[in-house]
């Protein structure tokens, strides 16, 4: 089984911690999962006016 690049890529996971604190204080106060922010970063949506 292949292992999640998170748990072997220390600057993956930094980076994306960082932009996880980059979100919109309202998609955070959603209290979505770590990979539904993930999934949003890599979309590039960080406030909910990039939704629309």
């Amino acid at each position: 089984m292949k292992q999640c690049e998170l748990n072997t890529n220390v600057d993956a996971k930094s980076f994306l911690e960082i932009e996880i604190s980059k979100l919109d204080a309202r998609i955070l106060a959603l209290n979505l999962s770590k990979p539904a922010l993930r999934a949003l970063i890599r979309l590039n949506v960080y406030s909910l006016l990039d939704l629309g």
